[in-house]
């Protein structure tokens, strides 16, 4: 098993190591391999971050918190740490995949298409739909209060 880190973030793999903060050498939370997998199961590294944070949450809910004299480990603080992490990298990836747009009908061929199609949902509206049949366009160049 192996275990890098490059602040660059230039591979998908620092950038998960990143978001979880197993940064630290000296402190290594998750193999390369184990990163490479997670990587291999979800779309994007921000996901395989928030499996990755929720594998490291089941591995510290094993562990019991010990207090010996004025020593004390608290490994179910860091479970419920890493748990939190996981929602709040789950809730960003779901907030960064709501950003993207889907736009269908791009080509006039597609809107025919589209229209044409009796089974395909069709849009809530369409230009010119609150038009008084009748009336004439607005006075003035596009561009104008009118438009």
């Amino acid at each position: 098993m192996s275990w890098s880190y490059s602040a660059a973030l230039a591979t998908d793999k620092d950038r998960v190591r990143f978001l979880i903060g197993d940064t630290d050498t000296n402190d290594q939370q998750l193999q390369d391999e184990e990163i490479t997998w997670l990587l291999t199961q979800r779309s994007n590294f921000t996901l395989a971050a928030a499996d990755g944070a929720r594998a490291l949450a089941a591995k510290y809910a094993r562990m019991v918190d010990t207090t010996n004299l004025s020593l004390s480990v608290s490994a179910s603080q860091r479970s419920e740490a890493y748990k939190a992490l996981a929602d709040q990298l789950e809730a960003k990836a779901a907030a960064l995949a709501g950003a993207e747009m889907d736009v269908g009908g791009i080509t006039i061929a597609g809107k025919v298409t589209l229209a044409s199609d009796s089974g395909a949902v069709q849009p809530n509206f369409a230009i010119g739909q609150d038009d008084e049949p009748g009336a004439s366009a607005p006075p003035g160049p596009p561009g104008s209060r009118w438009w």
